[in-house]
């Protein structure tokens, strides 16, 4: 009798259940919230100066700090970050590929919503060429006022390589909580 146990046991732990993708998407989504709540803890503090004062030198020096600072201790940063001035245009950043240029995002949906309900919003842009890019739109609120936003860009196939996490389940998530 005990050695049927056993091998119950031992296949209920071996094969693959309801449970195992879920509990590998929860380490998944937990991994992914734990990022993005280390960018916005290293990032919004020494942001918020230069930012209310629309100093780009200020905030392209933070920016690179914080960047160079993480590929030296080994955990280089796998997304894109943009800095968005209070009335939505992009001052600053720095792509995972690619050049930065300044451009005017203060009509796109994530941004008027992160503004306005001064939350974490999460959207998708369609890049041209077709590919897509997962935005985390943090807005940068100094005594009740949106001075800026802290965006972060992840690829979406790098997002599902990394993570394990696919657009839907990466819109589903909540980073106010």
């Amino acid at each position: 009798m005990k050695m049927n146990t056993v091998v119950v046991c031992l296949l209920l732990a071996v094969l693959p259940g309801p449970w195992t993708g879920e509990i590998y998407a929860t380490q998944s989504t937990n991994a992914l919230k734990d990022e993005v709540k280390g960018a916005l803890k290293k990032m919004s503090a020494p942001l918020m100066d230069p930012v209310s004062k629309n100093d780009v030198k200020a905030i392209q020096a933070v920016i690179d700090h914080i960047v160079s600072g993480a590929q030296k201790d080994g955990r280089p940063i796998r997304f894109g970050i943009g800095i968005l001035d209070r009335e939505g245009v992009a001052v600053a950043g720095r792509y995972v590929v690619g050049e930065f240029k300044v451009e005017d995002f203060s009509n796109y949906r994530f941004v008027t919503r992160a503004y306005k309900q001064k939350k974490i919003i999460q959207d998708r842009l369609y890049l041209r060429g077709g590919s897509e890019l997962l935005i985390v739109c943090i807005p940068l609120v100094q005594r009740r006022d949106v001075i800026g936003a802290l965006v972060l860009g992840f690829n979406a196939s790098e997002l599902e390589k990394d993570y394990g996490l696919n657009t839907g389940q990466f819109m589903a998530l909540d980073f106010n909580k």
